[in-house]
């Protein structure tokens, strides 16, 4: 006798499952476990752009790091290497403006004094962190590819 699992229900009789009652139960779960695939990869690409938008800590101090503040960090360190370019000197504060130091405002609000190379330190760092996240992404979509990581907590502690 066929065992539960290649049965089916029909008019209350249990009867056995035919062929095409199998393969549109194999298209079924396939479609499920693609689904499931697709939803954590999308948490994964979620996380990641959360991440990058979240902050980035250099030398101790956290600096927000959203789409805009990013473009300005980057600006902030093509003008910081212009200005070494043209003689700025390291501890200089007032490479920008003569007349006013140059401060960058952290996340928590407070004012940081920032010479040339130390703007430009803080360039090098938001961009190191964008990359670690997304090649970090990517690492985590491969292994949800072949089934390591199956659950978004997994996802969550990966990043962490």
């Amino acid at each position: 006798m066929p065992d539960a699992g290649t049965m089916k229900l029909v008019d209350g009789l249990m009867i056995p499952l035919t062929a095409d009652d199998l393969a549109q139960c194999a298209i079924d779960t396939a479609a499920s476990d693609a689904r499931a695939t697709l939803e954590l990869v999308a948490h994964a690409m979620t996380r990641r752009d959360e991440l990058i938008d979240g902050g980035v800590t250099f030398d101790g101090v956290v600096y927000q790091t959203r789409p805009t503040d990013r473009e300005n960090i980057i600006g902030a360190a093509l003008m910081a290497s212009l200005a070494l370019a043209a003689g700025a000197q390291p501890g200089n504060y007032r490479w920008s403006d003569p007349n006013a130091d140059f401060e960058w405002i952290a996340m928590d609000n407070s004012k940081v004094l920032m010479d040339a190379p130390t703007v430009i330190e803080l360039g090098k760092a938001q961009a190191a962190r964008k990359q670690e996240l997304i090649f970090k992404a990517r690492w985590i979509k491969d292994q949800i590819g072949i089934g390591i990581i199956t659950t978004t907590a997994q996802v969550d502690a990966t990043f962490s």
